[in-house]
């Protein structure tokens, strides 16, 4: 599972997560074994480093979904080709009031 930026439908997304998550339940309990018996040294080397992926793993569900509810709203802001289809031109022969706005000042 490679996260590339690209945006999914949310039951894919889904899906992705409770996969890495279960993986990462997996390597918790196989770290959890590998310190057993450890020495103290060894032991808070393990714990640092399940610590940097637990870390890492929720920085990246955090940037995964916020990622996606920007891209959700961002398509919602910017009009389809049906929209602008449907639109009528004004005096001026564009749509856009900003640039009306922008071109009185000048």
């Amino acid at each position: 599972m490679l996260y590339t930026g690209e945006t999914l439908e949310v039951r894919l997304l889904e899906e992705n997560m409770v996969a890495y998550f279960n993986m990462l339940q997996g390597f918790v309990l196989l770290s959890h074994g590998s310190s057993i018996g450890a020495g103290p040294t060894l032991s808070t080397c393990i714990h640092a480093s399940i610590k940097q992926v637990f870390d890492s793993s929720f920085m990246w569900l955090k940037e995964a979904v916020s990622s996606y509810g920007s891209h959700q709203s961002r398509t919602k802001i910017i009009p389809s080709k049906q929209n602008k289809a449907e639109q009528k031109p004004d005096t001026f022969g564009t749509t856009d009031k900003r640039i009306h706005a922008n071109d009185s000042n000048h």
